[in-house]
């Protein structure tokens, strides 16, 4: 497993480039845990810091089924923190990561103003990248 410089695992999850380029700035090294990740960048990460293009583009070596499923599962925890419904047919995750993934979710979304329309804009983006 690989470890962030802080000794926690790193969470597997996608920023755009954009936000990417902050972090990089203050990053030792670029695998980071959530948590460091957010120091590097000043603030806390929020839904609308994630683009599922990037992810899909960066993540190739994941598969399309593991990557879709790790962003279905950041999503499911969002929409359940958020109290929105799930997209019909999404299973609820039962083993790690994705259910590491799902405290993402709902952490992000803690701190995201607006997370129906965060959340309505990566579900799409899901929708094209991974059919």
């Amino acid at each position: 497993m690989v470890e962030c410089v802080c000794g926690l695992p790193i969470m597997l999850y996608w920023l755009k480039d954009s936000v990417w380029e902050e972090v990089e700035k203050n990053a030792s090294d670029g695998c980071l845990c959530l948590s460091c990740a957010e120091k590097c960048l000043g603030r806390p990460l929020t839904l609308n810091d994630l683009g599922v293009e990037e992810y899909s583009r960066t993540a190739v070596n994941m598969g399309d089924t593991f990557m879709r499923e790790y962003v279905q599962a950041v999503l499911h925890g969002a929409f359940r923190s958020a109290n929105l419904p799930v997209p019909l047919g999404w299973e609820i995750p039962t083993e790690r990561p994705h259910t590491d993934s799902m405290e993402i979710g709902a952490c992000l979304v803690s701190h995201t103003r607006n997370p129906e329309e965060a959340l309505s804009q990566l579900l799409a983006e899901l929708r094209r990248c991974f059919p």
